[in-house]
């Protein structure tokens, strides 16, 4: 898998605003958090032209192109038609003694099994024309308020449990700020499951260096879990968890080594649950670093996931700083 490193601006970077309707400071690097993002540039209108042009900027400095995972568009379209095939074929031969509903039902599912290939099909069309808008408005974002903006990263240092795991790991969409003090991108890896098959995860994640007094810990968000309950935590955890609730019911289990255990309890107070609670994540601090967690991907486009992302690493740092 080929997984390419670059910051690459192919536009003319915007200036950050100090003024005006709609402005905020941008850049304040001696608290480690700058001030509210300027975050504009992520819905503003787009010039097709503009859009386009950095887009082939990136082929060219870095080889990105927009495109789909074409296997699990073929794997997709393969279920989808092993499921529907047989079982159109089977009601039609039961519409032969059965009568016309069974026939029905056949043309109904045959249907069904047509429009699903083209709806994921359509799908991964969609990928293609989004991609390029969303890498161009993410650049500007950067460009306005002072961060670095790289598409896809690998190799990433990290001591936190997503970046551990698996095989094929890429970070995409990854900002941050010049002095590594905040970053935030969606994560990806892959590992092999049953009988070889091929397995990707995804994860948003938001990570920031912390100070002060925090316990190394684990707090697993319950309703951060995926479909199949699939969470942060390793199914075979050692630890023995606490159970945690926000003010608001939502329902936590923190993980921390006995002799962490009463410190990390106390560092989890009521008002860090109630802000996790508001977008649920999990919590890792762990070698001096603050990790978030969101199974599945971050809209890294939605002006709301950057003022959520600020004010919980900022409540996080003030809880160590009160010791």
């Amino acid at each position: 898998m080929k997984v390419h490193v670059c910051a690459v601006n192919t536009t003319a970077p915007a200036q950050p605003t100090t003024s005006g309707e709609g402005a905020s400071a941008t850049t304040s690097h001696s608290s480690g958090i700058p001030q509210p993002f300027d975050t504009r540039s992520l819905t503003a209108p787009a010039s097709p032209a503009e859009i386009r042009a950095h887009a082939r900027g990136l082929e060219r400095n870095a080889g990105i192109r927009a495109r789909p995972s074409w296997f699990n568009v073929g794997f997709a379209i393969a279920v989808i038609l092993m499921i529907g095939i047989p079982t159109s074929i089977l009601f039609g031969i039961l519409a032969l003694e059965q009568g016309i509903v069974w026939g029905i039902l056949a043309t109904v599912i045959a249907l069904a099994t047509i429009s699903a290939c083209v709806l994921v099909v359509f799908t991964a069309a969609r990928q293609v024309r989004a991609e390029p808008e969303q890498r161009f408005r993410l650049q500007q974002f950067a460009d306005d308020n002072d961060l670095l903006y790289v598409p896809t990263a690998s190799e990433l240092t990290y001591t936190g449990r997503i970046f551990t795991r698996g095989q094929e790991r890429v970070a995409h969409d990854v900002i941050r700020q010049r002095d590594d003090s905040f970053e935030a991108a969606n994560y990806s890896y892959a590992t092999i499951g049953y009988r070889g098959t091929r397995i990707v995860w995804g994860w948003g994640y938001v990570t920031a260096p912390i100070a002060g007094s925090a316990p190394p810990l684990l707090l697993d968000a319950i309703t951060n879990n995926g479909a199949f309950n699939d969470g942060i935590t390793n199914p075979f955890e050692a630890l023995i968890p606490t159970h945690r609730s926000a003010p608001d019911g939502a329902e936590f289990r923190l993980w921390a080594r006995p002799s962490d255990r009463t410190a990390a309890s106390t560092f989890v107070s009521d008002e860090l649950l109630h802000q996790l609670a508001r977008r649920p994540a999990d919590l890792e601090i762990v070698h001096g670093r603050v990790f978030l967690y969101v199974h599945g991907s971050l809209e890294l486009t939605d002006p709301s996931i950057w003022a959520w992302a600020q004010q919980t690493i900022r409540a996080i740092q003030q809880r160590a700083a009160e010791g």
